[in-house]
């Protein structure tokens, strides 16, 4: 793989990528669509986690909620949208990536970097509760828990659709992933607000590897995208509603794991609802 002395930033030009290695700030609230000028920093890692000094400028992006910065990061499942969770107009473009309508807008996960930061925007309901989260964390879980009043209200509550859709829980990621840890610890205990990037177009055997297709598809969406390699399609996290008595919502990622876990500290089984009684999955 090519290798530089600073960051490598790919700028989409006419039709083809160039190598530069500064970047412009971008302006506050304004969609890529809407801003010309603004560069789209695309930057090639290693995906072993070496080389996570590379993300330098995207981790300036994103510790300013005020930019409305979206990118895409990869995570321990797959690919994912993410933007500073205090930033309003980045979760509000995150919904707008999705084609979610505001009346029927399904959760979305924050990514947290370890289990102070878990408790800072959820609450963990007890000790036996916080010995599962240990034992299962850093890894691909999406855990449901109360919100605290950490979390912003774009999150939990819909200004204009109230009446429609309001909630008191939210999902927490903590993935294993050497970048997507990278960031949410250059953000000091800020989390990051996530949802995963669409896979409508795969190979036959379940790889996307054409990183291009995704690039030309969500560069003029996005303000950044990390590659650090090929993600099985497909492959989800576990979700997990806490607050329902540890109900699987979703069977993804180390489910096995999660039953013998909940088995061992709690003695107790999973339970799973039937699929027409499950609440909305964060996306």
């Amino acid at each position: 793989m090519f290798l530089a002395p600073n960051p490598v930033v790919w700028l989409r030009r006419k039709g083809t990528y160039t190598l530069h290695e500064t970047y412009c700030s971008l302006t506050s609230g304004r969609h890529r669509a809407d801003s010309k000028r603004d560069p789209f920093l695309y930057v090639e890692v290693s995906g072993d986690g070496d080389d996570v000094w590379r993300l330098q400028n995207v981790f300036e992006l994103l510790r300013d909620p005020s930019r409305g910065v979206v990118g895409i990061l990869p995570t321990d499942t797959s690919y994912a949208f993410v933007c500073n969770l205090h930033s309003r107009t980045g979760v509000e473009r995150i919904y707008s990536l999705k084609k979610t309508p505001p009346s029927v807008r399904k959760p979305l996960s924050l990514l947290c970097r370890n289990h102070a930061a878990i408790q800072r925007y959820a609450l963990v309901l007890d000790k036996r509760t916080f010995k599962v989260l240990k034992a299962l964390l850093p890894g691909p879980y999406t855990f449901i828990l109360p919100a605290t009043h950490e979390v912003p209200r774009v999150m939990i509550e819909n200004r204009v659709h109230r009446k429609m859709w309001k909630r008191r829980e939210i999902g927490v990621r903590w993935p294993r992933d050497p970048y997507c840890q990278a960031a949410m610890d250059a953000l000091d205990g800020v989390a990051l607000l996530a949802s995963s990037v669409p896979d409508d177009e795969v190979e036959e055997d379940g790889v996307d590897r054409d990183y291009l297709r995704m690039l030309e598809h969500w560069e003029h969406e996005v303000d950044f995208m990390i590659n650090a390699g090929a993600r099985t399609i497909g492959l989800k996290s576990t979700v997990v509603d806490v607050t329902r008595g540890w109900r699987v919502l979703r069977e993804g990622l180390g489910y096995e794991e999660l039953r013998q876990v909940l088995g061992r500290e709690l003695g107790a089984e999973i339970l799973m609802d039937a699929p027409e009684d499950r609440p909305p999955i964060p996306e």
